[in-house]
């Protein structure tokens, strides 16, 4: 059987061909220059870090996008788990399986724990870019209200752009 969570990671795949959600604002994440569209009524803060925080309105979700170095991936996601297990202690995660959002390559970790009094699902998207930034989202999502936000928080995760890059000069012609 498979998990609400593991649904969430293909609805996201889904979500690259059809966005279910206006978007009110596209952001650029600092360090990577990748960009995310933000819903119509979410709000987006920089936390500091290279991190930028998103919150659905009633505050039943919260996603954290963080931009590293690629070379420094490994380590933050080695402390960003930690730091989620002190804050869950019993947060369960799979082993991971590949994950590709829009030229972003990596993989997807599932589960679930307990935040304060609440059950949440988890999703954790660990990417490099294809400039070599690393990217790690995080999405909580209370357990209670999953179904009515997983695909708003699909395609969230699918709007994740690396940054443009600028095409390479035709030969014979000037930049």
């Amino acid at each position: 059987m498979k998990s609400p969570l593991r649904s969430l990671a293909l609805a996201t795949t889904l979500a690259l061909a059809l966005s279910a959600q206006a978007s009110a604002e596209t952001v650029t994440l600092q360090l990577s220059n990748a960009t995310v569209d933000v819903p119509e009524g979410w709000t987006h803060k920089d936390a500091g870090n290279n991190t930028m925080a998103l919150d659905e309105p009633n505050k039943q979700v919260n996603i954290s996008i963080i931009s590293t170095e690629g070379k420094n991936l490994l380590t933050v996601v080695t402390n960003v788990t930690a730091m989620l297990k002190k804050m869950m202690p019993k947060l369960k995660l799979d082993k991971g399986k590949k994950a590709a959002i829009n030229g972003n390559v990596g993989k997807v970790f599932v589960g679930a724990g307990v935040l304060g009094p609440k059950p949440v699902k988890v999703a954790l998207h660990v990417l490099e870019t294809p400039d070599h930034h690393g990217l790690m989202i995080i999405s909580l999502v209370e357990a209670a209200k999953f179904k009515a936000h997983s695909k708003t928080v699909a395609a969230i995760i699918a709007s994740l752009k690396p940054p443009a890059t600028e095409p390479a000069p035709t030969p014979g012609t000037t930049p």
